[in-house]
């Protein structure tokens, strides 16, 4: 063939696209591209309309003037070699402006298709490591090339230009290169559709020069939509930006829409061969597929190369999930093929999710099996696979799906409407919202009667239910009852549901005996419940128990196994997206209540929140624990009047709970302490006398200890040394830090009194007793009087290791145990990074974002500066660490 001119036709092939200046410039993808093309090769591989080409033309604009690049544009046309080579060296020629005595000003491929091109390419080869500087070719749409001499000339080329030539190839899908042996040595980079997906920030650029005003919820709702496809945004703003009620426009946003429908019919399925299009719309149904799914639905033998090829060509289909097995459309796509389907063919539509129900109930997949059903209207199989199912849904921790099916199913439902009001009252309670779950689980009860085709069902569920709300209100007489009602009826029920009942009835039983201070039961409920639950299978539940027992470890003065177990079950939830569910709450309790115990309050604040952000709406239980804690820390660092708010508030929470909390007198005698120290003496008179007053004899720990520091704050030592050792022998009720606590009070009072021998000795016990679980926090309870004494400890013959430990933590946690620094007090780690960050723009939260903590513990850390730099406000502690060297 003739080499073609390099007229207006071939100059608009080797021209970069020109640019409108409501271009988007992805700052981020830029440097992507920078990093990329350090390599000989990079694929730009994703669908239509992801922004690849205006990507790419945007980003060779912003490279500095001495870089050479040069562009080729390719059509169908253009899948022949001689044609193909013939452009390119007119695009390097374009592009790098050599002179009449440059070998690329006359260098040609042969004309005929006979020759050979191995000296062509020779040549080529010599011309460009003659430019003596590297060169960015960028190809855009390569999908169009599937020649194999092509190919493996480009191959060559690659492999031989070394640092003189680096190729962009932009396309739908990517050619048939060697790109495995290519990825092994180092040689490509690759930017997919993940990388091109716009964020909200770049989304937001493009409905500024329209003058659309969109919210940051809008926002959000249309990245989501799109899955940040740019063509869906940019046909966003079209429509937007025209008349009519832009509510209803986004409401209405979909792939079905007019102006989105079209574009994608135009440029991806119109170019499909029509089994292929069968294909697309049969499959669409299903928010996932697989290969033997789709078979289900094509009738198809090969449905698997066919989704792998689908794939392959970035036919708006990914790989989803592990393993590449499943397989998902996008979203707009899906809707429009969906909608194509409903349209032109709405029997095959139903027939289609009939047969996509049956298989995915087959399969055990319980969520996709009632949606199918749904779909195709059929809803007395809807209701039927959802009761006999959702027990397996709910332990999926799918509580949102379970939610959303309830929702569509219940007008449907008819007869089975009390089974399905008592599976929502279970996802109610499972959410924290005690007083939706009642209403449902009243509803479910008035409606007995009428379901007896659903009798086992019902039952299942209805004490499912009343377990679950024995375990948000701390009823252990309503918990056991419900577990023994669903022990009893086990061999009932049905076969899917027993087991799970079995193990979930376990379950609430050892929270809320945990809860109430039946801490050995509920170990041994919650070791079985977990084996039951990981041997079905039921990762969540299994999570919920082993969540549960950390915190139950914790509470029998274990904290360093409750550690490891807390540990692995928060790196469970993490595995599965379940960090910030309710069921990892206690776990990030745990970690948080432990670490306060080690003496590390920075890692003790950080699990806590963790724990905070996890805990569902109306548990008082574990968010009065929470705040505790909370409490406890700020103690420990000072902060007594943040502390007192917290341990009310901690309080408030738990006298809601029906039995007694474990934690209860732990948080009365830690109000009458901080009430002591904040000298509301006639407050924590009252509080005192109000606990000694309570029936029974034995008094707990924690208000031994206060009582003994309100005889101490009134002079009456040697009746607090005997308060002291009551509360520090081993038979007394609580918990082991309040007996460590009253063994280091006991020791100082000691001392006070002159009694030296015996408070060392004292001293020492505490040492000894606190060591098998490295329990530091006790002795930071007391700051610098407990430091003395420990250090004066030290030269004892029996002193343990431990003790360098505690003192080591003394030495980085409480500077008024230190010698004071030239100029300024010692800061710790934690107050010089605090330091730094006030330095900068950032608020108080941003800079507990910053260093994951909260914002309490920033203020706690602002005070411990502003007190050591003797300043008090942030730009005097900025401009003091400056003059100290600080900063």
């Amino acid at each position: 063939m003739e080499s073609p001119a390099l007229g207006p036709l071939v100059r608009g092939k080797v021209s970069p696209p020109s640019l409108s200046v409501s271009v988007v410039l992805r700052g981020r993808l830029f440097q992507q591209l920078t990093q990329a093309v350090r390599r000989p090769l990079t694929l730009l591989e994703a669908p239509a309309g992801w922004g690849k080409t205006l990507l790419a033309a945007s980003w060779l604009q912003s490279q500095p003037p001495q870089q050479v690049s040069a562009w080729l544009s390719l059509d169908a046309n253009d899948n022949d070699p001689i044609r193909f080579w013939t452009y390119l060296v007119a695009a390097l020629r374009v592009g790098t402006g050599v002179g009449d005595d440059q070998p690329l000003e006359t260098l040609r491929p042969p004309q005929d298709p006979e020759d050979d091109l191995d000296v062509f390419l020779s040549l080529l080869v010599s011309a460009l490591v003659e430019l003596r500087q590297h060169v960015i070719v960028v190809v855009d749409d390569v999908h169009h090339i599937t020649d194999a001499r092509i190919l493996k000339d480009l191959t060559f080329l690659l492999d031989h230009c070394g640092e003189n030539l680096r190729l962009v190839l932009l396309g739908r899908h990517r050619p048939a290169l060697p790109v495995p042996r290519m990825r092994l040595n180092g040689q490509v980079s690759e930017i997919r559709i993940a990388d091109l997906a716009f964020s909200e920030e770049e989304a937001a650029q493009l409905f500024t020069p329209e003058d659309v005003e969109v919210d940051a919820d809008q926002l959000r709702t249309l990245c989501t939509r799109t899955e940040g496809w740019a063509a869906g945004l940019r046909l966003a703003v079209l429509m937007l930006s025209g008349e009519g009620d832009q509510a209803a426009v986004l409401a209405g946003f979909a792939g079905s829409s007019e102006p989105v429908a079209e574009y994608l019919l135009s440029e991806v399925v119109a170019n499909q061969p029509p089994d292929v299009r069968d294909f697309l719309l049969r499959t669409s149904i299903c928010e996932r597929i697989n290969a033997e799914l789709a078979t289900e639905l094509t009738g198809r033998s090969d449905a698997g190369e066919v989704l792998e090829a689908l794939a392959a060509r970035s036919i708006f289909l990914v790989a989803h999930g592990p393993g590449r097995q499943w397989y998902r459309y996008h979203q707009m796509f899906a809707e429009l093929l969906r909608d194509r389907l409903r349209q032109g063919f709405p029997e095959l539509a139903n027939e289609l999710h009939q047969r996509a129900a049956t298989w995915s109930e087959l399969q055990g997949l319980a969520v996709d099996a009632v949606g199918h059903a749904a779909d195709a209207g059929d809803w007395d199989r809807a209701c039927e696979l959802l009761l006999s199912m959702w027990l397996r849904i709910y332990l999926a921790g799918q509580v949102v799906l379970l939610a959303s099916l309830l929702r569509r199913i219940m007008p449907h439902a008819g007869g089975a409407r009390p089974a399905l009001h008592a599976v929502s009252a279970v996802m109610h309670f499972a959410q924290g919202d005690a007083l939706s779950g009642e209403g449902e689980l009243a509803a479910a009860e008035r409606g007995r009667e009428l379901s007896a085709r659903n009798q086992e069902t019902w039952e299942i569920a209805i004490n499912v239910a009343r377990g679950e709300l024995a375990r948000l209100r701390v009823d252990v007489e309503a918990a056991r009852s419900s577990t023994s009602l669903l022990l009893e009826r086990e061999g009932d029920a049905p076969a899917e549901l027993a087991g799970d009942a079995r193990a979930l009835a376990l379950f609430n039983l050892a929270v809320s005996e945990y809860w109430s201070g039946g801490i050995t039961a509920a170990e041994a409920n919650l070791r079985h419940a977990s084996a039951l639950a990981s041997g079905a299978g039921r990762q969540f539940l299994t999570l919920a128990c082993q969540s549960q027992l950390a915190a139950v470890l914790t509470a029998q003065d274990r904290p360093i196994e409750a550690c490891d177990v807390a540990q692995a079950a928060t790196a469970f939830a993490e595995r599965y997206g379940w960090s910030e569910s309710g069921v990892a709450a206690e776990a990030w309790h745990a970690l948080g209540w432990s670490h306060y115990l080690f003496g590390d309050p920075d890692l003790a604040d950080q699990y806590l929140d963790r724990a905070e952000d996890a805990a569902r709406g109306d548990e008082p239980a574990i968010r009065g624990t929470i705040r505790l804690v909370q409490g406890l820390v700020l103690s420990l660092r000072g902060n007594k009047r943040s502390a007192l708010a917290a341990v009310e508030a901690a309080a408030q929470e738990l006298v809601r709970v029906r039995d007694e909390h474990v934690f209860m007198s732990y948080a009365i005698g830690e109000r009458i302490r901080l009430s002591l120290v904040l000298g509301r003496v006639s407050l924590a008179r009252r509080l005192l006398a109000d606990a000694l007053e309570e029936p029974g004899t034995e008094r707990p720990r924690h208000v031994l200890i206060a009582q003994a520091e309100m005889l101490l704050a009134d002079g009456y030592a040697a009746a607090a040394v005997r308060v002291l050792e009551r509360a520090a022998g081993e038979d007394a009720t609580g918990f082991l830090d309040q007996r460590l606590q009253a063994m280091v009070l006991l020791a100082l009072v000691q001392h006070q009194l002159g009694r030296r021998t015996l408070a060392v000795d004292t001293m020492l016990s505490a040492l000894q007793t606190a060591s098998t679980q490295r329990m530091i926090q006790p002795f930071l309870q007391f700051s610098v009087p407990a430091f003395d004494l420990l250090r004066s400890s030290s030269h004892a013959h029996r002193a343990p290791e431990f003790l360098s430990e505690v003192l080591a933590t003394f030495d980085l946690l409480m500077p008024d145990a230190r010698p004071v620094a030239a100029g300024a007090q010692q800061l710790t780690d934690r107050e010089l990074q605090v330091l730094r960050l006030l330095d900068t723009l950032l608020a108080l939260p941003e800079i507990g974002a910053e260093l994951y903590v909260s914002v309490n513990t920033v203020k706690a850390h602002l005070k411990n500066l502003y007190r050591k730099l003797e300043v008090s406000s942030r730009r005097h502690a900025v401009d003091r660490a400056r003059e100290l060297g600080l900063l």
